[in-house]
């Protein structure tokens, strides 16, 4: 991938404000509560201010809450606590009581990259991805806010090393809020919908080689920041007592990018093409974010054990290219406009989660995942090395009175990817790591 960074925190100012009303108004439903209501605030604060970044199939952010992913993200139909703002809106219409549902998750992928000679290099990485939900049912209308990270990337690799002239680092982050309202049409039938405001901050860097004109490695870096504007909406449909379907869709969202680019550390021959040692001009690109479609089916095999089983398709062909405008061009020296050819592909998961209530108060989980990969191997890079990947995820939930605690884990095995293109050929092995913890309040 080509662009990232870290959320502005001007953006979050309103949305904290917003948020801190609400749990300092002198109404009866808050007043309720018998927990600090100002630990509760600077909880969520410090969930929003830590970075939020990923590595799964593309770019796209799976943990956006802990009893979800316990069950592998098989959740499109369940949605029963405030994190259906994000997997199905029509689930908020199911729920009684307003609440909060918030927490993060760590995720740490470690991939390794051997070249065709046997030569390797490994990297590790550590990033957090917090998540924030509020529901609040009024009569037959239930209203709900998300604030989360649906996209995020990050990839690090030495300035020395094999994929230097590919990639060094390469960052992606995003910050969605996610106004949403659902209502039950019938007992049997809901429906949910929201408007989606997403930020985007991107950075990518790489060494470029100057030995041709006797100087030793430069510095190019692109930045940028943009918004965009989607919606998502889900419908939940109960049959009887056993069985639910749903399915679920949130829309694409393009974002231009406004920002600069830059040249550092120029090898003294072309100094003078650039006036200096350092060059800098404004630069403009745009993603478009994918749009997701879920579909599901759950099945209350007993009163103790609940399945799920989901199909997504994450509409990834959307990343046909990323195009790069510069402001101004230094055409002698080849620092020119760009277009990198991306051609990245719709791909599909199946989710398969289970829930068993082994006491009163605790709750198993378990899930499976398959999905295969948007990339084709002519454009497959360092800065993003995907493949086909199962996942199986580990959750417990703890549930008293009004106070909800579910933790989960993850294990991601990605297969051996060996290609040979003219971008950098070798052979990438992946993994990764993803566990977190969300705490519920039902007021």
């Amino acid at each position: 991938m080509a662009v990232a960074g870290f959320p502005s925190i001007l953006v979050l100012i309103g949305q904290i404000g917003f948020i801190r009303d609400q749990f300092e108004r002198p109404d009866k439903v808050f007043n309720t509560m018998p927990v600090s209501k100002n630990m509760l605030f600077y909880v969520f604060l410090l969930a929003l201010v830590l970075p939020g970044t990923a590595y799964t199939s593309g770019f796209k952010v799976d943990q956006q809450g802990a009893k979800a992913l316990g069950m592998a993200n098989a959740y499109a139909v369940t949605a029963d606590d405030p994190s259906a703002v994000y997997f199905n809106p029509a689930g908020l219409a199911g729920q009684r009581d307003p609440a909060i549902y918030l927490g993060a998750f760590a995720l740490a992928p470690s991939t390794e990259f051997r070249d065709p000679f046997g030569a390797d290099e490994e990297i590790d990485e550590l990033f957090l991805a917090p998540h924030f939900y509020l529901a609040y049912p009024y009569r037959n209308i239930s209203f709900g806010i998300g604030i989360y990270a649906p996209f995020g990337l990050g990839m690090n690799w030495s300035e020395t090393g094999l994929t230097r002239y590919q990639a060094t680092e390469g960052e992606i982050d995003t910050l969605n809020v996610n106004p949403t309202i659902a209502m039950r049409i019938r007992h049997w039938f809901l429906v949910g919908a929201g408007v989606d405001y997403m930020r985007s901050t991107a950075t990518l860097e790489k060494m470029v080689d100057q030995s041709l004109v006797g100087g030793t490695d430069a510095r190019s870096s692109l930045e940028g920041d943009g918004y965009g504007w989607g919606y998502n909406a889900g419908v939940i449909i109960i049959p009887d007592e056993r069985f639910r379907f749903g399915v679920s869709y949130r829309s694409a969202i393009d974002i231009d990018f406004n920002g600069s680019a830059s040249l550092d550390n120029i090898a003294p021959a072309v100094q003078p093409l650039f006036g200096g040692a350092s060059f800098r001009t404004n630069a403009r690109t745009s993603i478009e974010f994918p749009a997701t479609l879920m579909l599901g089916v759950a099945y209350k095999a007993s009163e103790k054990t609940a399945l799920e089983l989901n199909f997504e398709k994450t509409y990834w062909s959307s990343y046909k290219s990323l195009d790069i405008d510069l402001e101004n061009e230094v055409a002698p020296a080849g620092f020119t406009d760009t277009s990198e050819p991306k051609d990245w592909r719709d791909i599909w998961a199946v989710r398969a989660g289970v829930e068993y209530r082994a006491a009163e108060r605790i709750s198993l989980r378990g899930g499976y995942v398959f999905q295969n990969n948007p990339v084709p191997d002519h454009t497959l890079e360092p800065r993003l090395p995907d493949s086909d990947q199962h996942n199986i995820s580990l959750g417990i939930g703890y549930n008293a009175a009004n106070l909800v605690i579910d933790a989960a884990y993850m294990f991601a095995y990605f297969e051996d990817r060996k290609v040979e293109n003219s971008i950098l050929s070798g052979e990438y092995s992946t993994s990764g790591h993803s566990a977190g913890l969300s705490i519920g309040y039902k007021f």
